[in-house]
């Protein structure tokens, strides 16, 4: 068989891209971006815009709860300094009177 003839033989460049497509894994076909249906993207896109009336307020919502609970750790932080903050005071004013502070400082100053 001359080249001509083997070249033939092979089919068209489209079978030959189609099937090389074909034998590949599905995930290096995504790594790709290769798609052999373009229907069916084209439905996916439509689906996805009519379906954007359900999804879309649900990802907002996902994503206020994360940041609600973000703030609610910062506050609890925040509630938990401020307790100590106001408690600090009152607990040194305490520590004046206690009497093993009071022996406990003549011990520190040797």
């Amino acid at each position: 068989m001359d080249e001509e003839a083997a070249v033939n033989d092979l089919g068209s460049v489209d079978a030959a891209a189609t099937s090389v497509v074909e034998s590949m894994p599905t995930i290096q076909r995504s790594f790709y971006n290769l798609r052999q249906n373009h229907e069916r993207t084209a439905l996916v896109t439509v689906l996805l815009i009519l379906g954007a009336l359900a999804w879309v307020p649900v990802v907002f919502a996902i994503a206020m709860l994360a940041v609600a609970v973000y703030v609610l750790l910062w506050s609890l932080i925040l509630a938990a300094w401020a307790f100590v903050a106001a408690l600090l005071p009152a607990a040194l004013r305490l520590a004046r009177w206690l009497p093993y502070t009071q022996s406990m400082r003549g011990s520190w100053a040797r």
